[in-house]
């Protein structure tokens, strides 16, 4: 085999290898740490969309979330609200923090403007700077096709964006 040819196929062999290690990562999000007031002021605005997958299995109609990775610091105000979905959508929320694994959720907000549209104020702990985890999904576990939209910020923890927190899950 030429030189020629053994650069080509180590060349392939590394776009192989480092295609797949990204492949499945998760898309990661960081905002500025914002001082406004007002309810989701100043959020990043972020498109999303449920698919309903049969590609696995032999299953039909399998839910398929949307998920991404959104960061926040020790000890602020995560800020996370669905504030549209599609007609037939109805979203749930799921964040679960890095180091110390607490997950919070929700499934409806009451917010006159979308009533079925989650939202999560997390007010984070001393041991949780990083990367949480969130999951968009159907409330109730069907499969669907629909998007929606997802605000998300990051304040102090006393502003009033993070008034009245949303309260972890109990631990398993």
């Amino acid at each position: 085999m030429s030189l020629h040819a053994r650069s080509l196929q180590f060349l392939a062999i590394l776009a192989t290898l480092l295609l797949s290690a990204f492949a499945a990562s998760a898309a990661e999000l960081n905002t500025p740490l914002r001082t406004c007031t007002t309810a989701d002021c100043q959020a990043t605005i972020l498109l999303g969309r449920l698919n309903k997958s049969d590609r696995c299995c032999g299953f039909a109609n399998l839910p398929m979330p949307w998920v991404v990775q959104l960061y926040a610091n020790k000890n602020e105000c995560l800020r996370l609200h669905v504030t549209a979905q599609a007609t037939g959508t109805n979203t749930e929320l799921v964040a679960i923090a890095p180091g110390t694994q607490r997950a919070w959720r929700n499934d409806n907000s009451n917010i006159a403007a979308c009533t079925t549209c989650p939202l999560l104020k997390i007010k984070t702990g001393t041991n949780e700077e990083g990367w949480f985890l969130v999951q968009v999904n159907q409330n109730n576990g069907v499969a669907v096709n629909g998007g929606f939209t997802l605000r998300y910020s990051r304040y102090a923890a006393t502003n009033p964006n993070c008034t009245a927190p949303t309260p972890p899950l109990p631990a398993p």
